[in-house]
């Protein structure tokens, strides 16, 4: 747990939307200091972590759970969370600054708190008991193990074969070892024998499933891949991060969609989750286009046409008009000539851009200037661009 106190992360910025099974954010940290992290093999902000947000000291706090972990982004210090919080007060603070601090697995918390008192291992993992008795299958008198498959095998010579017949006599069982050194090959010989005699261990009235556990989305894909080639069918993966093309059959949200596509459903109700679906893929369109006009402010000024659906007709149609007759070109913005009141429309083409940039700039720094601002409306076309800005923002 002491790893992952120190792990704060500064300056956090809430720079966006995204829209996916939910509506979720992309925050950016200072990874000024974090360049030298291997993000592709570092455990830090792993999909599903739990993250902890805060503007005053931990007074007040916003928990969200990483949904996204794009490698180009995370290498810019950009990831995308899902906020635990109301939207409410996700909007109200969108414009502070963060500190954040990566907490630990959510999962893992959640199982914490749904553990019961009781639980399988409790006499090994809680009460520390040194005498490991064998599984309840085999505790059965005559109870036998297919295990002709083992016997043909390279691995019966060394201790492998050691490694495998433990796990199958004791309760639990540790087998550890450098890489390289046959830990996956002796997991999928024991699946392979247990399956090979599941009717020790379960029945057809009291079916019961195998749980394969892994560390990472890699170790199960690889575990998977292994354990197709004796058992083809009948697998569930739990997750959407698989990255094998063979496993993707077995996705359980996959299955899910199949099982329900396989249901006969009346065509009215057919239509309406049609319907649905496509009111969804718009507001999530929508979300994504507004998301990238609110990132754009942090870069840029807003053009026109950005601005024409918040403004009135008249509003829209007297700041065109008025100014388009100036322009140079048609890609020149109507609203930076008419914070900068017309400067940039006397400039010729090629240092336009060149200006416009050092004006933007101007612009955006308008809005760390504390001036109280009153002044009267006819004089706003003769002051300064940054004094204009400030009024803009």
């Amino acid at each position: 747990m002491s790893n992952y106190v120190s792990r704060l992360y500064h300056n956090i910025k809430v720079i966006g939307l995204a829209c996916k099974e939910s509506l979720e954010h992309r925050i950016q940290f200072d990874n000024s200091h974090l360049k030298n992290i291997r993000w592709e093999s570092s455990k830090r902000l792993l999909y599903g972590s739990l993250v902890c947000l805060s503007s005053d000291d931990f007074q007040n706090t916003f928990f969200a759970i990483v949904t996204s972990r794009d490698m180009k982004d995370i290498k810019q210090g950009i990831l995308q969370v899902q906020f635990m919080n109301s939207i409410r007060e996700i909007l109200n603070a969108s414009g502070e600054t963060f500190i954040m601090a990566e907490t630990t697995y959510r999962p893992v918390l959640e199982g914490l708190q749904e553990m019961q008192t009781c639980f399988p291992l409790a006499r090994y993992i809680v009460e520390c008991k040194t005498d490991i008795k064998p599984p309840q299958y085999a505790r059965g008198y005559g109870t036998t193990l297919n295990i002709r498959h083992l016997l043909k095998d390279e691995c019966r010579q060394n201790t492998q074969y050691d490694a495998v017949k433990t796990a199958l006599t004791k309760e639990i069982a540790i087998i550890q070892g450098p890489p390289g050194t046959g830990k996956t090959c002796v997991g999928l010989k024991v699946a392979k024998v247990l399956l090979d005699n599941r009717e020790v261990w379960t029945s057809k009235t009291d079916a019961k499933p195998m749980l394969v556990v892994c560390y990472t989305n890699h170790a199960l894909d690889q575990f998977l891949e292994g354990i197709l080639e004796f058992c083809p069918n009948g697998i569930v993966r739990v997750g959407s991060r698989c990255k094998t093309e063979q496993l993707e059959r077995f996705n359980l949200k996959r299955i899910r969609a199949q099982i329900r596509r396989e249901k006969r459903v009346k065509l009215d109700i057919k239509h309406s989750i049609n319907d649905c679906f496509k009111g969804l893929c718009n507001l999530r369109e929508r979300v994504e286009r507004v998301s990238a006009r609110l990132e754009a402010t942090a870069k840029g000024i807003l053009g026109e046409s950005a601005l024409r659906s918040a403004m009135p007709d008249n509003h829209y149609s007297s700041l065109v008009s008025n100014i388009q007759r100036r322009l140079l070109g048609a890609r020149q913005s109507v609203m930076i000539n008419w914070l900068t009141q017309g400067m940039l429309g006397e400039s010729d083409e090629t240092s336009y851009k060149g200006l416009e940039q050092e004006v933007t700039q101007q612009i955006l720094e308008g809005t760390e200037m504390q001036h109280e601002l009153s002044i009267d409306a006819s004089q706003i076309p003769f002051l300064h661009p940054k004094m204009r800005a400030q009024m803009y923002r």
